[in-house]
């Protein structure tokens, strides 16, 4: 009833279990060396400084100088011009498309439209 158990089959499951393991450890090692070698920083060795450890007062700020530029800037233009007299939203704020942002008064305008508006007027009661 004993027969004989051929090691073949062991034997390919072990080599395919170590090949698997093999590509995924290699794949593992090159992704790391990808992905870990973009977050690296060449600094030159006449500008890094070190210093003495000390205690005391943590600081989370870095005192370095720069300039702040805007994402996206938006240049205006109004169809008429005029003396600003009210400001809705300050610098920096976000706003919606169509809301208010300051209130111009043109006296020239408003005189020209009372004036065609009297004219109008005027028309109308010669008919």
């Amino acid at each position: 009833m004993d027969r004989p158990i051929d090691p073949r089959p062991a034997r390919r499951k072990r080599r395919l279990l170590w090949l698997g393991a093999s590509v995924t450890v290699i794949l593992a090692l090159v992704l790391a060396s990808v992905t870990l070698g973009r977050d690296r920083v060449r600094v030159a060795r006449d500008r890094m400084g070190t210093g003495v450890v000390v205690h005391g007062q943590f600081r989370e700020y870095i005192p370095v100088t720069g300039t702040v530029q805007p994402i996206r800037t938006v240049f205006l233009d109004a169809v008429q011009g005029g003396v600003v007299e009210e400001v809705f939203v300050e610098d920096g704020h976000a706003i919606q498309a169509g809301s208010p942002i300051l209130r111009l008064a043109n006296q020239q305008f408003q005189m020209d439209a009372i004036n065609r508006e009297a004219q109008l007027l005027d028309q109308q009661n010669n008919l």
